[in-house]
């Protein structure tokens, strides 16, 4: 019988050591950090072509850089050098006919 007495009060200090330390434990989240304001003003935005001519524009200027630096990569080449001309042609079929497209879009 002591032995079981024994067992029951070392049961219950554990639980009363258990319950102390958790309630010395807070359960309060940190408070947050604030982060430090920056001193550098944010990059400005590209301006977006609002016209569809100012697009097509833009594509185009992109489309010859493209045929240009293609051209350049294919050296002597005669085969390579018609393959670029011929997407260069194909974008810029592509070009005006979105171009078109929008035009009569905006004529409805």
């Amino acid at each position: 019988m002591s032995k079981t007495i024994a067992l029951m009060i070392g049961a219950a200090l554990l639980v009363s050591a258990t319950t102390m330390v958790a309630a010395q434990t807070t359960t309060t989240p940190a408070p947050a950090t604030t982060p430090a304001p920056s001193t550098a003003a944010p990059a400005p935005a590209p301006a977006a072509p609002t016209t569809v001519s100012e697009k097509a524009q833009k594509a185009m200027a992109a489309n010859e850089k493209q045929l240009a630096a293609c051209m350049a990569k294919a050296g002597t080449d005669e085969a390579k050098k018609t393959a670029c001309q011929k997407k260069h042609d194909m974008r810029q079929m592509r070009i005006q006919a979105l171009e078109n497209k929008a035009m009569e879009k905006s004529k409805k």
